[in-house]
């Protein structure tokens, strides 16, 4: 078998897993593609919580497909499939055989958070074809470091990367690292990483500019996750949650690239992704308070140059338990499938979880429901947005162009922009992350009487406002906890003093 077929059949069962998902499975929209989509329908050079490239490959996907959100899956299928087509190119880059390219592409295929990734759509997925596009390009510059074009596109790379999500910035990192510690260090004193790493800025720059036109919004956001979201992570629980996230034979990949790592017969190329690989890592562990998740662009180098030296045997018996490791991985992958891509129906998947000893969790210290928030997530957002609907037409026909609904978070905020097609719904503020900025403009064009509040109690709201009346329950069974049973109050008559736009803007929340 050629190297051709092997890629076929691993990037084709890539993207037909998850399009069987999407026929048997699914469960509905998540909660970040909603506030992706209503990040397309605000065109910027940043958000406050990711750079903007993600959404503008959704926004020209769901231009040419439409925006249901299994088209919104498919993307994100198809960008699973690329991944999974650069980390075979790499391999190949790197010298490995068909094995090991086999060995990588199953390794890749059956990561829980891999599964995850490409499962709903979001920078992640994207990421994960930028890491070892890069480190292709890398290993092209260096072994023909005259070659400017080469240096030019690992840098026009990298800049993309960068423009999808910062920790591609790790990557960058992890190149300068090896370039001082190994005898390419030579390779500074010509033009080629230089011009790499002025394209990178020049593409970065937009988001640069942005923030500091929006008062560092993204730096915020970050002290404020670490602080808030993530403060109980520790270090020892980001390592430990590699195992899970990247399937608990992983292990066998990272020993065998230490190995590749200090053999002998090993050149400085070939070590080059293992070096990028516990930079990043050492960056994360330095940095504390992250969720294990943030190294997983990072490991399709460990699998390509673990597979490497593991394919590299001739003695049989060791021949033979690989081949038994590989039967038991792809074994067990599936028995771990259901918990990282929506396949089983919720009840099927609860007994599934609680048959397994793994309780609901989630990486951001919130309650939990029946199931864990990845799932819960993809829950209640169109009968959220009903709900809202059935309150709003309630109104006097009169009164309606004078409401807003005042929600808690862009997921709730995202589902009333994305079923304003399908259901009457009134303009939306939030607080939460880029809908601030948006909801800024939003009352600089209008002054509203009467608000629709999601949450909180008729005491609380009525410390503002002289009239609050509970119209609405919004219950959902499946969703998180927080979601579940909140009170719709709509309200209005605010007491003297009372300046909406000041109250919006001291409720800003970016985490």
């Amino acid at each position: 078998m050629n190297f051709r077929s092997v890629v076929l059949i691993l990037v084709s069962a890539k993207v037909l897993l998850h399009v069987l998902v999407l026929i048997f499975g699914g469960y509905g929209i998540f909660r970040d593609e909603l506030y992706y989509m209503a990040n397309t329908d605000h065109p910027a050079w940043g958000y406050v919580d990711h750079p903007p490239l993600s959404i503008w490959v959704l926004d020209a996907f769901t231009t040419l497909f439409g925006d249901a959100w299994y088209t919104i899956r498919l993307l994100s299928a198809l960008a699973g499939g690329a991944a999974m087509w650069a980390v075979l190119r790499l391999v190949r880059t790197l010298g490995g055989n068909i094995v090991a390219c086999w060995l990588a592409g199953i390794a890749f295929l059956f990561a829980p958070i891999n599964l995850a990734f490409s499962s709903v759509y979001s920078m992640n997925v994207l990421e994960l074809f930028f890491w070892p596009m890069a480190l292709i390009l890398l290993l092209k510059a260096i072994n023909d470091p005259e070659n400017t074009t080469r240096w030019l596109w690992l840098g026009a790379v990298t800049g993309l990367g960068m423009m999808n999500k910062i920790s591609m910035a790790w990557f960058a990192i992890g190149m300068v690292v090896f370039l001082l510690v190994t005898p390419y260090r030579t390779l500074l004193r010509m033009k080629g990483p230089w011009l790499a790493g002025g394209v990178a800025l020049i593409l970065f720059l937009p988001f640069i500019i942005w923030n500091l036109t929006h008062d560092m919004a993204h730096l915020e956001f970050a002290m404020n996750a670490s602080q808030n979201k993530y403060a109980g992570i520790s270090r020892a629980d980001f390592l430990s949650g590699q195992i899970l996230l990247e399937h608990p034979h992983i292990l066998v990949f990272i020993v065998a690239s230490l190995l590749l790592l200090f053999s002998g017969r090993s050149s400085w190329k070939e070590r080059m992704p293992v070096i990028i690989f516990f930079t990043a890592l050492v960056i994360l562990l330095l940095k504390g308070q992250v969720k294990s998740e943030y190294m997983a662009s990072s490991y399709t180098g460990i699998m390509a140059c673990g597979a490497i030296y593991l394919s590299n045997s001739r003695m049989l018996w060791k021949r033979r338990l690989l081949a038994a490791f590989v039967i038991f991985y792809i074994i067990s992958g599936l028995a771990l499938l259901p918990l990282a891509a929506p396949l089983l129906p919720e009840e099927s998947f609860i007994r599934y979880n609680a048959a397994l000893g793994i309780g609901p969790e989630n990486a951001e210290s919130k309650e939990e429901g029946l199931l864990p928030q990845f799932y819960a997530d993809m829950h209640g957002w169109e009968n959220f947005a009903r709900t809202i609907s059935e309150a709003y037409v309630q109104l006097p026909e009169e009164d309606r162009e004078n409401v807003v609904a005042w929600v808690n978070n862009y997921g709730e905020a995202g589902a009333i922009d994305y079923y304003r097609d399908k259901y009457p719904l009134p303009p939306v503020l939030s607080r939460h992350n880029a809908y601030y900025f948006w909801g800024l403009e939003t009352l600089e064009d209008r002054n509203f009487e009467m608000l629709l509040i999601v949450g909180g109690t008729a005491e609380m709201h009525g410390e503002y406002l002289n009239r609050v009346e509970e119209v609405a329950v919004i219950s959902c069974t499946y969703c998180m906890p927080y979601e579940n049973n909140l009170p719709v109050f709509l309200a209005g008559d605010g007491k003297p003093g009372l300046d909406i736009r000041e109250v919006f803007e001291a409720d800003k929340n970016f985490d």
